[in-house]
């Protein structure tokens, strides 16, 4: 009973999932077990349902992917489901190929349909991702029923990784199914749920939340080990590495305490740090570009700057008016954040999505982004310039300094 509950429970979240974005768009448990290899030849944030190079943007548009050039606000390419719904998209980071994961739904059910790769330049599908299914639960690989809710291009381009219950990590030149790595956690706290799980900046680990939150693993993806497991027993949101990959950050908490943000070492799991200072629960932490810093979005409506090497917190950044900050966004250059956070009326019967626009450096807020902003797509990584998602309302790239819309696709 208590496994059908939970497909229930993961049905319903990839179809609001879908559902938001066709709105949105173009208008072993317990046990650190090692994955296996397999045999078998057959791929976000962090956004499973946009992604954005800063040349390119891809959408999702119903049955189909829309592949748009940013300075131009052309549409480039289509890439058509048949039928399906797209649930979740990734551009590789060289712009040159596109991963789509269908599903269908039946009721209030919704199934897996493909993950397919297409080429960019000339619109061709490559190749299907998991087609053959014989032997993969052996290797911790959930059903071929569960639809793929969330999609990753490794830095470096190599690899991709497909989320439902577990995590599946493909070959992107050849297909085949690398590494399957059992029980992702998919943290609900805040909005949207957070895919909590990472590449490390050269491709070669992957950091992931299991066991509820309650376990962080480091897996070596070259050899398909364990290095090491951290975390025991504190509930973690969301995970990343370091730029440098030497350490671990996440967004914890321990019942009945308020919520920290931790660092770890990558290599041996030591906890190295905790940053506490806010009230509430941390929902989001992440790192500077250069490595120096670190950002946190709580419940208790504060956004906070700390030093990372001291713990010691730097500026704080408040809402314009009561609720939780449960994401934020970073440039590149660390000068820039978008908070998104829920403003709530005295009688919480009304919550209002906001996005804010703020100088990291000073502290000043630049802009309050248009109201009802549903998701961030994120910043362009070599310019200022961001995009967010407003509610039944296309895409809109916006200026960072003044955070007016410059284009909607």
């Amino acid at each position: 009973m208590s496994r059908h509950l939970q497909c229930l429970r993961k049905s319903s979240l990839a179809l609001l999932a879908i559902f938001l974005a066709g709105a949105a768009c173009c208008s072993s448990r317990g046990q650190q077990a090692e994955p296996r290899r397999s045999n078998s030849a057959t791929a976000p944030s962090f956004s499973s349902h946009w992604s954005f190079t800063g040349k390119q943007l891809l959408t999702i548009h119903g049955d189909a992917a829309c592949l748009w050039d940013i300075d131009s606000g052309i549409q480039i390419r289509r890439f058509q489901s048949q039928g399906a719904f797209v649930a979740a998209v990734a551009l590789s980071p060289d712009g040159k190929y596109v991963v789509t994961a269908t599903a269908r739904r039946t009721g209030l059910f919704t199934w897996g349909d493909s993950v397919r790769l297409w080429e960019v330049s000339t619109g061709r599908e490559v190749r299907q991702f998991g087609e053959q299914w014989e032997g993969a639960q052996e290797l911790g690989a959930k059903r071929p029923g569960e639809a793929a809710y969330a999609l990753l291009f490794s830095p470096d381009g190599k690899r991709i990784l497909t989320a439902t219950e577990s995590v599946t990590i493909w070959d992107v030149k050849t297909g085949r199914r690398l590494f399957v790595f059992p029980d992702l956690h998919q943290c609900t706290f805040g909005s949207p749920a957070t895919l909590s799980v990472n590449f490390s900046p050269d491709s070669k680990r992957l950091v992931q939340l299991a066991n509820g939150g309650s376990r962080v693993i480091v897996w070596n993806l070259v050899q398909g080990r364990q290095v090491c497991v951290m975390g025991e027993g504190i509930f973690s949101c969301t995970v990343s590495f370091s730029p440098d990959g030497k350490t671990v950050l996440t967004a914890s908490h321990e019942p009945g305490l308020p919520g920290t943000a931790r660092t770890w070492d990558a290599r041996t799991g030591r906890l190295l740090r905790v940053v506490a200072g806010h009230t509430g629960r941390v929902f989001q932490a992440l790192y500077t570009g250069d490595g120096r810093k670190i950002l946190t979005a709580s419940r208790d409506g504060f956004a906070k700057l700390w030093d990372a090497s001291t713990g010691q917190e730097l500026r704080r950044f408040q809402n314009g008016g009561p609720g939780p900050i449960d994401r934020v966004s970073l440039s590149r250059d660390g000068k820039r954040f978008i908070s998104k956070w829920s403003l709530q009326r005295s009688d919480e019967s009304t919550i209002m999505p906001i996005a804010t626009l703020w100088d990291t450096e000073s502290g000043r807020e630049i802009a309050q982004l248009t109201n009802h902003v549903e998701g961030i797509v994120g910043f362009a990584p070599g310019d200022e310039r961001f995009m967010v998602v407003k509610d039944g309302s296309p895409v809109a790239l916006m200026d960072g300094a003044t955070g007016k819309v410059i284009r909607r696709y």
